[in-house]
């Protein structure tokens, strides 16, 4: 990788270790920025390509599940989802849903991840709390 290439070079010409630490240090919020850059335009590519019925069928999913559930992940959107018209060719794309539920007051990640029920490549997904649940259902 050129960036990996370049940052070593800067680390093999600091001095002291120390300073090669710091310079090391230093460097990660230009990394930081960039990895945040690419995440939002993964996530609005994953958006920007899935049907758009897709999107208001599984928009319509996720705040129903919200309504039944007070903690959910996108495993339950999905359950809900199962067998729902039309299909989506890339599963990502119900994030970018999850965070547009969010700035809409539907939901709110609790910081936690947890383990699926069922596997989804050996990964724990986020939790998240309803906003909006119905105290009857829950």
């Amino acid at each position: 990788m050129i960036v990996a290439g370049l940052l070593l070079t800067r680390i093999v010409r600091t001095p002291s270790a120390r300073s090669a630490r710091q310079a090391w240090v230093d460097d990660l919020p230009l990394f930081a920025d960039l990895a945040d850059a690419a995440k939002e335009a993964g996530i609005q590519a994953a958006h920007d390509h899935a049907n758009e019925q897709w999107k208001q069928t599984a928009y319509a999913a996720l705040v129903e599940v919200a309504r039944r559930l007070a903690r959910f992940t996108a495993q339950d959107v999905w359950a809900h989802l199962k067998g729902a018209k039309p299909a989506t060719h890339e599963p990502s794309a119900l994030g970018p849903l999850f965070l547009i539920a969010a700035r809409h007051g539907i939901c709110a990640k609790t910081g936690r991840y947890v383990r699926p029920v069922t596997t989804t490549h050996h990964r724990d997904v986020a939790e998240w709390e309803s906003l909006i649940v119905d105290q009857g259902a829950a």
